[in-house]
């Protein structure tokens, strides 16, 4: 096992009040370089190295090594809270102890237990299904990570393809390598519409090779059994409303249904661009037309993005209204109340300028039909 450390400020002197002791994230995965973070208020102003030592197969030892005697008479001697760092590698899973000792000192003043949860987001087994044992009524959402060696992770943006024998390839695109040693790969997720009862596979597809070398992953779908989901596509129940994110403001879409089985519907998503040098923060409208039934209760469509004339120029030109693919949506309704949105976006398409500012090429939403 390899762990690294961060030098900062230490102390010299076993005077204090409280500590705190805390690990970031709080949950650390095996794949995860957790920060270990110290507040402590001590009696000196004196320098040193913090340090972190594995004592055991699951215990990390903290402490502080002086760079100057303890009754060096160039130390500040003065109340002066701290905070001190450092990360390790967190393999294997399991309950883990942190010990923290105060220099010169035998025994811990503080202990903290933690956990690292195991995870099937290694570089043997990149991807997670979400549900774990999906059935023939979910909408399946992968999660992954695209290694390019054990310290360098593909930063790009995934487009889906779904082959018709229900296969699905993923296509990554990586414009740049991130060095990962420290912090730990960034997962990416895609929502893959239901299927019937049967095994499928993922794979990850490089855009400039055509290679599937990079992961794959077999799916199993069982059966459904349940049968209490709305029938929107036979119009039992009509979703036309308003729709908001559950926790947030500020963009929703709206949704208008007609028509008998198969049901008609156009979904138009609203929102504010961020504020920053290459995001405006102008609104932004996007349609869902048309669709595809995959499921009784969920639709699969294509999103749009219209440009054109401004609506106040001098003239408007018909012609000059230009309608861009942005990416594919799923909306899966769950009750006449609550449904997911499920949006894959496409590469190129204007959502994102840059691959500057951390796009996301996939997003799920819980929205709630607002009540009036």
């Amino acid at each position: 096992m390899r762990h690294s450390l961060l030098i900062a400020l230490a102390l010299c002197a076993n005077v204090a009040t409280a500590q705190q002791v805390f690990i970031a994230p709080s949950t650390p995965t095996q794949w995860d370089f957790p920060a270990v973070g110290i507040s402590d208020t001590v009696e000196t102003d004196c320098l040193g190295t913090f340090t972190l030592e594995l004592t055991g197969v699951r215990t990390l030892k903290a402490y502080f090594i002086p760079d100057r005697a303890q009754n060096d008479p160039t130390c500040k001697h003065e109340l002066k809270p701290i905070v001190v760092s450092g990360t390790f590698r967190s393999s294997p899973a399991g309950d883990w102890r942190l010990e923290y000792y105060r220099p010169y000192a035998l025994t811990p003043v503080m202990t903290k237990t933690f956990t690292v949860d195991a995870t099937s987001l290694t570089q043997a087994n990149p991807f997670e299904v979400i549900p774990a044992a999906p059935t023939s009524a979910d909408v399946i959402r992968v999660r992954f990570r695209v290694y390019d060696s054990i310290c360098e992770n593909l930063d790009g943006f995934t487009e889906g393809v779904e082959l018709p024998s229900g296969n699905v390839n993923l296509r990554f695109i990586y414009p740049t390598i991130t060095q990962l040693c420290p912090p730990p790969p960034r997962p990416w997720e895609y929502s893959i519409s239901p299927r019937d009862p049967g095994s499928y596979v993922v794979s990850i597809v490089d855009h400039q090779s055509g290679s599937t070398d990079h992961a794959r992953k077999t799916i199993t779908v069982a059966n459904s059994t349940s049968d209490t989901l709305p029938n929107v596509r036979d119009g039992t129940v009509n979703m036309s409303d308003l729709w908001q994110p559950r926790g947030e403001s500020g963009w929703g879409i709206t949704i208008n249904q007609h028509g008998p089985a198969p049901a008609r519907i156009l979904a138009v998503m609203y929102w504010f661009g961020e504020l920053g040098p290459n995001r405006l923060g102008f609104p932004r409208w996007y349609a869902i037309t048309g669709g595809t039934w995959v499921r009784k209760n969920v639709l699969s469509g294509t999103i749009y993005r219209s440009l054109g004339s401004a609506v106040d120029a001098a003239q408007q030109l018909a012609a000059s209204t230009t309608n861009i693919e942005a990416g594919t949506a799923l909306l899966e309704f769950l009750s006449p109340t609550t449904m997911k949105l499920h949006v894959n976006w496409k590469a190129g398409s204007g959502v994102y300028p840059t691959f500057v500012l951390d796009p996301q090429s996939s997003f799920l939403m819980t929205l709630d039909r607002l009540p009036f």
